[in-house]
């Protein structure tokens, strides 16, 4: 079944015309045809006029019919009438711009006499209802936002009314990104019959086109003034238990900019915040300022906020941050070195950053002579240095040396115009070299073990590699590797869209139970594994991991940006779509087009006809 419908129902208004041309035709007054003799005596101001007021009878001539039929064509064809199945439903793909520009703040005049805040975001949504009320009652539409992987916001083909309260959660939180991913997802929603609609904040008339030819985009942007938090770190210092906040705030405006910032924290069981500190400045436009803060230790978590007459997006004036907890690494030298070699050792421990030195059992990195068997343990460290054959004459190299450059351990190592003595052979353990020369293995990793055990094949004392720089630099090295590696987080803030990583205390093999992610707004279940990598996080905010009732790790995550907290090039506009959608596009496959072209043909036709008639009717005249 098909039914038919108008593109432009305004254009039915020219049907108007109909009961005009029929009433010309009524009050038309037809005279009865008179001979005489001499046309010359009959004077133009004596001759009647050929309408009058009186109304006669409807005369149905040819020319009366051409002219209805020629008028009633044009109608149509100002009307665009479409013929579609019943059963179509018309289909918009919308597809949302999740920049965190959307979230912008512009003032609007409200019913009363004071000015409104309201944010890039509200205003696509008010189009987008505008859009969806235009078209019929039974349209479906699919919402996609963009982001470095395009989410589905609402749908498939899902009523307004649903669609509409799927926004309510909408909060664009995206750096710079690419659009392209959601674009290639909405046309293959799309189909061949939907249209595309993508809602952003910016667009420029004058460029070349983007996006695809069938979507058509709208920008509901305005350029602003803002002022943003760019950086912020918090570090903690053991020695004096005080930390250290270390800020940069940005004016994006055109204008000089008064600011203020506040630190703010709360106390377990407190109702009411607590000021850490305040400060005021003044900041020229596109100027930025570095802050440093100092703050007592103990705080926990601490939210800090940016106030300003001239900021309009509060997304990147906010922070909130979750103090270091740094976790000193233990250290354990085992028995069995000379004098020499354990002064050396002990000095290198001296200058490792947060690290000391703690017995066997409690250690996280283990330092042995080569022929001590290694313990072992999940997650423990072991480097053994020394010969692993003591019978062995030992040998003396000059390089060169080959690095596994790709493993961590060896970052920022060179080994340039080192001497390296007390090399011996290796015995049966399973090795895979690090450092090598030749075929003399130098520095190795063992397999076969739980533990994570390193052999340097070396006689500290009479090497060169301890006065070198490098020796620092492996041991720091191995040091970072042996904290990464434990429990826990290492990082406590994050920007945005940033990797997180960190190992974890797995239960019982019997247990059940699931690390799960608590966010702001939603709760997810992580897969158990020793290493949790989280999925990105996209939304501002304090996460927290959770095994059972265990809190695992907390942290924060803030959005810094600095293109989106750039709110000038913000502006209003549209760009129509390239390439209209089927009933619309003139193919001559499609038979609304084959219609018009019929429509055409006989509205030419009936104007020619009408012409054809009034001209005989003259010529007849003419003769008599």
């Amino acid at each position: 079944m098909w039914g038919l419908s108008f593109a432009n129902p305004w254009g039915l208004l020219a049907l108007l015309s109909l009961p005009g041309i029929v009433y010309l035709h009524m009050f038309h007054r037809r005279l009865p045809r008179l001979e005489i003799a001499g046309l010359h005596l009959w004077s133009l101001e004596s001759q009647p006029p050929s309408s009058g007021r009186r109304r006669e009878k409807l005369p149905l001539t040819w020319s009366l019919l051409c002219e209805l039929l020629a008028a009633l064509l044009i109608s149509l064809l100002l009307s665009q009438p479409r013929f579609t199945p019943w059963d179509r439903v018309p289909h918009v793909v919308v597809v949302l711009d999740n920049s965190a520009s959307m979230l912008a703040e512009v003032e609007t005049l409200s019913e009363g006499t004071e000015d409104q805040q309201t944010s890039l975001r509200a205003l696509a949504i008010a189009h987008l209802d505008g859009v969806m009320g235009n078209l019929a009652r039974n349209a479906q539409m699919t919402i996609l936002r963009t982001g470095r992987r395009p989410t589905l916001v609402a749908g498939p083909n899902v009523s307004w009314e649903e669609a509409k309260g799927a926004l309510v959660d909408w909060s664009p939180e995206e750096g710079v990104h690419d659009f392209n991913p959601a674009w290639d997802l909405a046309m293959e929603l799309a189909g061949d019959e939907g249209t595309m609609i993508f809602l952003t904040d910016h667009v420029d008339e004058e460029a070349e086109p983007i996006g695809p030819k069938r979507m058509e985009i709208v920008a509901v942007g305005k350029g602003l003034p803002n002022l943003a938090i760019t950086t912020a770190n918090w570090s903690f210092d053991p020695q004096t238990l005080s930390g250290q906040i270390y800020l940069r705030i940005k004016n994006y405006g055109v204008t000089q900019a008064s600011y203020r910032v506040v630190g703010t924290t709360q106390k377990e069981g407190a109702a009411t915040l607590t000021q850490v500190f305040e400060s005021t400045e003044t900041l020229e436009a596109d100027a930025e300022l570095p802050l440093q803060l100092t703050v007592p230790g103990g705080i926990g978590e601490l939210t800090i906020r940016l106030e300003s007459s001239q900021d309009c997006l509060p997304l990147d004036s906010k922070v909130e941050l979750i103090e270091p907890k740094p976790q000193r690494l233990t250290i354990a030298i085992a028995e069995g070195f000379e004098e020499s070699w354990l002064e050396i050792i002990k000095r290198t421990i001296s200058i490792l950053p947060e690290v000391q030195v703690g017995q066997l059992e409690d250690a996280q990195l283990v330092i042995a002579p080569a022929n001590v068997p290694v313990v072992s343990r999940e997650s423990l460290f072991w480097l053994g240095i020394g010969g692993l054959k003591p019978e062995q004459t030992p040998v003396g190299l000059l390089g060169p040396y080959l690095l596994e450059k790709r493993n961590p351990l060896l970052d920022s190592v060179t080994l340039g115009g080192v001497i390296w003595a007390g090399v011996r052979e290796p015995d049966e353990r399973q090795l895979t070299p690090l450092i090598s020369s030749g075929s003399k293995i130098l520095f190795a990793r063992q397999f076969d073990l739980q533990t994570q055990a390193y052999w340097l094949n070396i006689d500290l004392a009479g090497s060169t590699l301890v006065d070198s720089p490098d020796w620092p630099i492996l041991m720091i090295n191995l040091v970072e590797a042996c904290r990464v590696a434990q429990p826990g987080l290492k990082r406590w803030n994050y920007r945005n869209n940033e990797r997180i990583r960190f190992a974890i205390d797995l239960p019982d093999e019997d247990s059940t139970e699931l690390p799960r992610l608590i966010g702001p707004s939603s709760t997810r279940t992580l897969p158990s594994s020793e290493i949790v990598e989280l999925p990105v996080v996209d939304q501002s905010g304090v996460y927290e991991v959770t095994l059972g009732e265990s809190s695992l790790a907390r942290f924060a995550v803030n959005f810094f940006d600095r293109e989106e907290s750039d709110l000038k090039g913000l502006s209003t506009g549209r760009q129509e779509s390239r390439e209209v959608v089927d009933p619309q596009t003139l193919d001559l496959s499609n038979l609304y087009t084959t219609i018009i072209m019929i429509l055409l043909i006989v509205l030419v036709a009936a104007i020619l006809a009408d012409w054809y008639v009034l001209g005989r009717r003259k010529a007849l005249g003419a003769r008599s």
